[in-house]
């Protein structure tokens, strides 16, 4: 027989596991009963079973590893987030930005030139790998997206349908996929817990010049990245009607 004092600590043991799950078998929930020294588990309509909390506890923790999910882990995300997917093996975010008026620089051979204009709201995705305790970032897998949208107005949307009404980012440095092209610059690829610095992957669009290597692309008119940024200067929001 478990001690009293024991078998009351592994009741809240198991409690705290329960706390944040549901249970299922083939979308049929199931009932599950927890005591101070077994749990019962409804096998089939009406028909229970009495096992030890140890052996619940075990076939709980293997159920959940197998279906690739962790118990719980403390993440500290980028600002911005408003999704999340994790997995043992990744983590899928998508972050919202929104406009801004800004220092941006468009470079010409060796002139660099200071432009002030409106950023448009912006939505990156995130597809971050994990090893052991470590995040890994790989520049082709963070998307750059624009919206004329709230965040509250995407943000119960699934990453399918976000895809479907977000469009690509109209300036120079981006690909028509939503990569961006980080040129010479060092960017953040290793993550412990801690998210935050991702937040790189927006600001390095202030900070890395802009050129005509990949085009203006998006727009109603044609424009050049020095006159779109021309065009853009003095404005106080971006021009989503101009977008096509």
């Amino acid at each position: 027989m478990i001690p009293l004092s024991d078998s009351f600590q592994r009741f809240a043991d198991v409690q705290g596991y329960l706390s944040n799950y549901k249970f299922n078998i083939n979308g049929t929930p199931m009932k599950i009963e927890l005591f101070p020294e077994f749990a019962r588990i409804e096998i089939s309509k009406g028909v229970f079973k009495d096992i030890s909390l140890e052996n619940f506890k075990e076939l709980f923790l293997q159920g959940i590893k197998d279906a690739g999910k962790e118990l719980s882990e403390e993440l500290i995300l980028p600002p911005g987030c408003f999704y999340s997917k994790v997995s043992t093996q990744s983590i899928k975010l998508i972050c919202y930005y929104p406009g801004k008026v800004t220092q941006v620089k468009y470079q010409d051979g060796l002139k660099v030139v200071d432009f002030t204009i409106p950023l448009p709201n912006m939505v990156i995705f995130f597809d971050i790998r994990k090893e052991d305790d470590s995040y890994f970032v790989s520049s082709d897998e963070v998307k750059y997206f624009v919206t004329d949208k709230t965040v509250d107005q995407i943000s119960s949307k699934s990453p399918e349908e976000l895809r479907d009404i977000l469009k690509p980012v109209p300036f120079t440095n981006f690909y028509s996929n939503g990569r961006m092209c980080f040129g010479k610059n060092t960017m953040p690829v290793k993550f412990s817990y801690n998210l935050r610095g991702l937040d790189y992957y927006y600001k390095i669009i202030a900070i890395s010049p802009f050129n005509d290597d990949l085009g203006v692309k998006g727009m109603k008119k044609h424009y050049s990245c020095y006159s779109l940024f021309t065009a853009l200067s003095g404005k106080e929001t971006f021009p989503y009607g101009d977008m096509q």
